[in-house]
């Protein structure tokens, strides 16, 4: 559809200056020939190349069982392609902007996270990821537009410098067992000590925020 379409390239137009700094060419609705054997017979939404790893780019409008699911399929056709990394970005719907949040209001959730990890280390753990984001937000205002996946979110601080590579690990492991808490895991138990971790991080990129003011 032509909204489709128009959201797909405006996403694109936003997030493409920052793949070209780090050293991407992205190509928008890559014909056969530019893609790699293994995805022949997909139209991705893009893909960027050029630097490494290359990146198979998808747009959603919206989180959902079906883009889950898309996602999922997706990821089944980049196992064993480490050279190649899925990016996913949730368009925001149409008409709704994400107000950022004050300085304020991140001091605040942050220490309604490290008392609720006291006693319930898997209801911060969820906070605490809110948090993390609406602070990258504040640092990275292109975001303010468009909802990132976690691991993208992820890719954005380590690769803008915002946190150290070293980090990465221990985000991609809180982002996977914040996932598994929003979706219904009610067995995961994320430990006080670990999402203490994160409300630092998300503290201390804070702090960053606040020192450019």
């Amino acid at each position: 559809m032509a909204s489709d379409a128009l959201t797909e390239s405006a996403m694109l137009d936003s997030l493409e200056p920052r793949w070209v700094k780090e050293g991407y060419r992205v190509i928008r609705r890559p014909k056969p020939h530019e893609l790699p054997a293994f995805l022949q017979g997909f139209q991705p939404d893009a893909i960027a190349i050029g630097s490494q790893p290359s990146l198979l780019i998808e747009i959603l409008r919206h989180r959902g069982r079906s883009g889950d699911t898309k996602v999922r399929q997706l990821q089944g056709l980049l196992a064993g392609h480490p050279e190649w990394r899925l990016e996913v970005v949730y368009a925001a719907q149409e008409g709704v902007a994400v107000a950022p949040t004050t300085e304020a209001e991140v001091r605040a959730a942050l220490d309604e996270a490290r008392r609720v990890a006291e006693v319930a280390p898997r209801s911060a753990l969820l906070l605490a990821w809110s948090i993390f984001e609406a602070v990258a937000r504040r640092l990275e205002p292109d975001l303010a537009a468009r909802s990132l996946s976690p691991g993208s979110l992820i890719d954005v601080m380590i690769s803008t410098g915002r946190l150290p590579q070293t980090e990465a690990h221990f985000l991609r492991e809180m982002a996977g067992g914040r996932n598994a808490a929003a979706h219904g895991l009610l067995d995961y138990r994320p430990t006080e000590g670990d999402v203490d971790r994160l409300i630092d991080l998300s503290e201390a990129l804070s702090r960053e925020q606040t020192a450019l003011a």
